[in-house]
């Protein structure tokens, strides 16, 4: 199984985390190492591949605005970010 590793929003905890995302045949299984909410998406190899590599750029994006993202490198790795104005 290939795992990798991204910085994504919980929509459970709320939280910006790293999220474990194990690779299956017909799509992934997310897992946040903080509060270990969990969710599947279907698709093929090529659509997941694009939906983590989608996730990352916006990861960056909203790293120009909440830098701390930048630090969620390791599983358990979180923060809470406030609202900019």
């Amino acid at each position: 199984m290939d795992t990798k590793l991204v910085p994504i929003k919980c929509n459970e905890c709320k939280a910006w985390a790293v999220f474990e995302i194990n690779l299956i045949n017909n799509g992934a299984n997310f897992k946040c190492t903080h509060c270990g909410n969990e969710f599947p998406i279907e698709g093929t190899q090529k659509q997941t591949k694009e939906t983590i590599s989608n996730l990352r750029k916006y990861a960056k994006i909203e790293a120009q605005l909440y830098p701390e993202i930048l630090n969620l490198k390791n599983p358990g790795d979180h923060t809470i970010l406030s609202e900019k104005d």
